[in-house]
């Protein structure tokens, strides 16, 4: 922000005034430019591994499906006494 002045008598002063300014928003640009700069130089980059959700999803619920098949068959082996009766047992 400047206050300049539109009369011939202040003339100098006011170009004087506007010179300043475009220094200083030169200055201000430059300034910023560094900073910026610098930022890009502070930056630490952290890997990711990027996990595809749907194969990982999936082998969840083959593992639950496993577990469910497992408990079906124990139970279609249970006797009168609900025990467990001899088998292999096994799923595959």
């Amino acid at each position: 922000i400047a206050a300049i002045s539109p009369t011939r008598d202040n003339y100098d002063e006011t170009l004087s005034i506007l010179r300043y300014n475009i220094f200083l928003h030169y200055l201000l640009i430059k300034y910023e430019m560094y900073l910026n700069t610098n930022r890009a130089k502070n930056t630490k980059n952290k890997l990711r591994i990027n996990e595809n959700l749907y194969d990982a999803q999936m082998k969840l619920l083959k593992e639950d499906i496993h577990h469910l098949k497992q408990e079906f068959l124990n139970i279609g082996n249970l006797n009168h006494n609900n025990q467990l009766l001899p088998s292999d047992g096994i799923v595959s």
